[in-house]
């Protein structure tokens, strides 16, 4: 199955994509746990910047604390998710490691911990099985001061 669509506006979104035809899902993004190989890499995305998808729907929810970032990324390979970042306003902070199911809040799991330095760089390698079991949820990870409400970071990406 191909798919090509085109978003409206530019900006930075978050979420999932899901291709449904006569009303059934038949396929959302998302990565097998465990997987063969690399399956899934997202780059990671200010909260603050989200102008569309996960974050801006959620209306009812306060704004997230401003933040920065040069680079971010999760990578799922195998059974294991890499989150790396560099360049991050939050220095020489813990920072854990969240996935929402859905992208919905009532779902989020604390899957782990990254610590940044004082230049804001960090990485962490979170065993997917022991954190999520074999499911294959689609969902978005999130690198978070205060899950899931604090400022951070979310997998997403910018439409320019």
């Amino acid at each position: 199955m191909s798919v090509t669509f085109r978003f409206p506006q530019s900006g930075t979104y978050a979420g999932i994509f899901v291709v449904a035809q006569n009303g059934t899902t038949e396929f959302s993004s998302g990565f097998n746990i465990p997987s063969n190989g690399a399956e899934y890499t997202a780059a990671l995305q200010p909260e603050s910047s989200i102008t569309g998808g996960v974050q801006a729907s959620n209306s009812s929810a306060p704004p997230p604390a401003i933040t920065t970032l040069t680079s971010g990324s999760v990578t799922v390979n195998a059974s294991n998710a890499t989150f790396t970042i560099a360049g991050a306003s939050l220095t020489n902070q813990t920072l854990l490691a969240v996935f929402c199911g859905y992208g919905d809040g009532s779902s989020c799991v604390n899957i782990g911990s990254l610590t940044t330095d004082a230049n804001g760089n960090g990485s962490a390698v979170i065993n997917l099985v022991t954190a999520l079991g074999s499911n294959n949820p689609p969902g978005v990870f999130l690198l978070e001061q205060n899950s899931p409400s604090g400022g951070g970071y979310i997998v997403g990406f910018n439409v320019p």
